[in-house]
């Protein structure tokens, strides 16, 4: 039996320490039913964003088995996969609508709290790239950016700190107009 809060471990490392090419081989490797898990597809998406290639991305979130998701899992990778979809096809409104529609479909309350505020840093990246392409207001963006220093908080202290680390280096990066 393979543990997947092992394999999660291990891609949370490999991760960290910037080994994005040995993550994505390691995800690759696993098997098939391993691989279907969605925060172990979770984690194989992000090494390959991580590491530029977004069809390797697309394919591991193609793998995914979302039957067997909790809602908060399937809230972060409706978002991810509005990311996705933004790279792709450069359709910055229609990649925000997607995001925009995953929150609508789903009650904050049945969220996970770290989940809802993976999601929220996910989708904000989809606004950000909004707003560098001229679609979203400066106010917009600081209502925006104004979000990321408590979903850093909440990210930290429920483990997930590169993500947490990253919001705030999100929200330090576009600070300023």
């Amino acid at each position: 039996m393979i543990d997947n809060l092992e394999i999660l471990e291990t891609f949370k490392n490999e991760l960290y320490i910037g080994n994005y090419d040995k993550a994505r081989l390691y995800g690759n490797n696993l098997p098939a039913e391993v691989r279907s898990h969605s925060r172990i597809g979770l984690m194989r998406i992000r090494a390959c964003m991580l590491q530029g290639n977004m069809l390797a991305a697309r394919e591991a979130y193609q793998e995914i088995a979302f039957d067997e998701a909790s809602p908060g899992e399937k809230l972060i990778l409706a978002v991810e996969a509005a990311s996705i979809h933004l790279f792709f096809h450069s359709e910055i409104r229609q990649a925000v609508e997607m995001a925009e529609a995953a929150f609508s479909n789903v009650d904050k309350v049945t969220i996970e709290p770290v989940l809802w505020a993976e999601a929220r840093r996910v989708y904000i990246r989809i606004w950000l790239s909004a707003y560098i392409y001229y679609e979203v207001s400066r106010d917009k963006k600081h209502e925006i950016l104004a979000e990321l220093l408590s979903i850093s908080e909440i990210l930290i202290s429920s483990g997930w700190e590169t993500e947490g680390v990253t919001a705030r280096l999100t929200y330090a990066d576009n600070i300023k107009d």
